[in-house]
């Protein structure tokens, strides 16, 4: 092969169209470096010596082909300088090819070719460079662009609007990017239109999504149609209007997720078994396909795996043919084997990802599995190179943490999306970095679930040492447990929303006045807030407070009331309390959780057992029966609203074991001895220490193991855990 790739470089072709067929040749899989590096020798020459746009795209996907192979390759720039003698117009369909693939890929090179782009006076080639330069991260660059367009007048205001659009957009500011919109001329197109309905949708503004929609010549298909006139009526609560949109876009190949999701939720309304009704559905579907096209079984992979039906997916996989099983339902199977354990098969199904916009998703997937199975320096290596984004990588976080480094980690828990929103609302007041200083009124933005506050609130009293007066939102159920535990902290109760709550904009219409922090304000914390001299978001606490007083000890204390009543469930037996997984369950939650059977060698004889599972079914009821003959009847007393008497019953427990839920961080927050199983490495961390004792709670004991996803190990480590802690009651 390499005498042949000699002689081949002794005859470089110069006949344009022989060097094309040679380029081809040589870069066709399964090609090896020479072989690339020859073709980019032939492409080189043939654009030297005529260039035509033709040629300067196919010396663009020998170089791609280059970057595809070698991820190393630090020489991409180098192959670029023949296109510094070349009209930049010719050159612009390749190196629009050329960066798109190499965005795609991670390159380090694309930011350079986006600027070679830069170069072109035309309106819609500068757009598009400026689309690539946000996908790539590189925003300033992208406002330079439309800035030096502008000046030199010859893009359109409307373009100019747009482009404004797409960066605010990028950076989470859609109010920006709305308000850039409506001061232009509207142009009509479906791009314009898709990025007007986008921005009125992700700033709340759902009347004026439909006004927009009602209004407007805005040329967009009718799939996309239905589903930003849904979005918006599902918003506003008008359940009967969203039906009737979801009504003149029928389920069909092939099939669109947005459809099928909206139909779903829709039917969850009124129906408790949609999700199962939905699946059969999909099923008959699938059944009515004679010839099945890539773009069919993309639907059917996207629907299968929204469904959780993962048996499904993997049967979908082994039927079709490789040809038809594109990246899209390739990254579908893939995680799908992974939420079944199937590490090996999950990465199998991940190597045909590289080199397309799947890779993206790919990368991120492999470097769970990395870490799931102990290999937290190489996951960190492989997220040091991804795809631009402003939201938070868990796998980056959890890898830093099990490293120990645990201050690089807590900077990145807030994520950029989030630091942006803060600064926006509130300017000059918000705290996103550093270390606290003492100020006169501080306000605290809680996020996420009770678990995760409950958690956090292990720091609220030394966030109080830095206030004067302390301001904090919580989830209202915490309220009466955290007033009565703080007494010098103000709580104020505010429901955190999620923007795909039916009728949120509806019920909440006050909301919208917090802008993008409309789901975590209502009206009256944001006048507070206002008011405050620094606003904390509850994700920074960790970075700005550090680890001093951790892990803590008991800081929540219930009522005396409750405490009393739950000492008349006491029998006098060793009391142990069990829960086994959350309320919230998916194929990628499920992961954390264990089965009520799992609990089986778990639980002693001798000891009575309290069930702490508040949403326990009568399947699991039975089986925790069979298990032990011992079970405490709370009196129906609800685990899940009443944070108070469920304190109490947790003060009661000697020992609870569980996996990591509320309950859990409940009861290592009030100091009774807890061994929280984790059955990834994602929670592994809070055991670092030589006697496994948690990061957060000096009560608390996480066992660890090398392969935590094995429930056996893990049950044995932590039943030698619950052992010693009974021989010491």
């Amino acid at each position: 092969m390499l005498r042949l790739l000699s002689i081949i470089r002794l005859l470089l072709p110069h006949d344009s169209r022989v060097a094309e067929f040679f380029v081809k040749a040589l870069t066709s899989p399964p090609a090896t470096i020479d072989q690339i590096d020859c073709a980019i020798e032939i492409a080189t020459r043939s654009v030297r010596l005529s260039p035509t746009r033709r040629g300067c795209s196919v010396l663009c996907d020998a170089i791609l082909a280059k970057a595809s192979s070698d991820r190393s390759t630090s020489n991409i720039l180098n192959y670029l300088t023949v296109f510094d003698s070349i009209d930049i117009e010719l050159a612009f369909p390749g190196l629009r090819s050329l960066a798109n693939g190499l965005i795609d890929r991670g390159h380090c090179a694309s930011s350079s070719i986006l600027d070679k782009m830069s170069g072109v006076d035309d309106q819609a080639a500068t757009a598009f460079t400026h689309t690539l330069m946000v996908r790539n991260g590189d925003i300033d660059a992208a406002a330079k662009l439309a800035y030096e367009s502008r000046r030199r007048h010859w893009m359109n205001d409307s373009v100019f609007a747009s482009l404004e659009a797409e960066r605010a957009l990028a950076i989470g500011d859609p109010m920006r990017a709305l308000t850039a919109l409506q001061s232009a001329k509207p142009e009509r197109s479906s791009a314009f239109s898709r990025r007007y309905v986008i921005a009125a949708l992700s700033a709340w503004d759902y009347e004026g999504t439909l006004g927009y929609l009602d209004e407007t010549d805005h040329n967009l298909s009718p799939t996309d149609e239905a589903h930003f006139r849904f979005q918006a009526h599902w918003g506003l609560g008008q359940a009967s209007e969203a039906a009737a949109v979801l009504a003149q876009v029928p389920l069909q190949h092939p099939l669109n997720i947005h459809t099928l999701r909206n139909m779903h939720r829709l039917s969850a309304l009124v129906h408790k078994d949609a999700g199962e009704q939905m699946v059969e559905r999909v099923r008959a579907l699938e059944n009515e396909l004679t010839e099945a096209t890539m773009n069919d079984i993309t639907g059917l992979m996207a629907s299968y795996a929204y469904l959780q039906c993962l048996d499904d997916i993997e049967r979908l996989a082994a039927s079709s043919p490789d040809d038809i099983l594109g990246p899209a339902s390739r990254i579908h199977l893939a995680r799908a084997r992974y939420a079944n354990r199937d590490f090996e098969g999950a990465m199998a199904a991940l190597q045909p990802l590289h080199g397309t916009w799947w890779r993206w998703d790919g990368d991120k997937l492999a470097a769970r599995i990395l870490f799931e199975l102990g290999n937290a320096s190489e996951a960190l290596d492989n997220r040091s190179h991804r795809r631009p984004t402003t939201e938070f990588d868990e796998v980056e976080f959890h890898a830093l943490l099990t490293l120990g480094r645990f201050e690089e980690a807590f900077d990145l828990y807030l994520s950029p999306a989030d630091t942006q929103i803060v600064q926006q609302v509130f300017s000059g007041t918000a705290h996103v970095n550093g270390t606290l200083e003492r100020v006169d009124h501080r306000f605290i933005i809680m996020q996420s679930g009770p678990g995760d506050e409950i958690m956090l609130a292990s720091l609220y009293a030394q966030a109080s040492r830095y206030s004067h007066h302390l301001s904090v939102t919580c989830e209202p159920r915490l309220e009466p447990l955290l007033r009565q535990s703080f007494p010098s902290i103000e709580f104020l109760p505010v429901r955190r929303l999620k923007s795909d709550d039916f009728g949120w904009r509806r019920d909440s219409p006050d909301r919208v006045k917090a802008g993008q922090l409309a789901l975590l304000l209502d009206e009256k914390a944001l006048k507070v807030a206002q008011g405050a001299d620094s606003v904390v978001m509850g994700r920074s606490l960790p970075s700005a407070l550090g680890s001093a007083g951790l892990p803590a000890a008991r800081y929540l204390r219930p009522s005396h009331e409750a405490q009393a009543w739950a000492a008349t469930l006491r029998r006098g037996r060793p009391t142990i309390g069990v829960v086994w997984r959350s309320e919230m369950q998916s194929s990628m939650r499920n992961i954390h959780y264990l089965k009520v059977d799992d609990l089986a060698p778990l639980l002693p004889g001798g000891v009575d057992v309290i069930c702490l599972q508040h949403d326990v079914t009568a399947e699991e009821q039975v089986v925790l029966e069979s298990i032990t003959q011992s079970l405490i009847d709370l009196k129906g007393i609800d685990l899940r609203t009443d944070f108070d008497s469920a304190a109490a019953v947790l003060g009661l427990c000697d020992i609870v074991v569980g996996v990591g839920t509320t309950i859990t961080e409940l009861a290592g927050a009030v100091g009774t001895q807890t061994v929280m199983l984790q059955p990834t490495h994602f929670g592994t961390w809070r055991g670092q220490s030589s006697d496994n004792r948690d990061y957060w709670h000096e009560s608390v004991l996480v066992p660890a193991v090398d392969e935590p996803w094995k429930s056996a190990k893990l049950i044995a480590k932590a039943r030698s855990q619950l052992d010693l802690l009974l021989s010491s009651l």
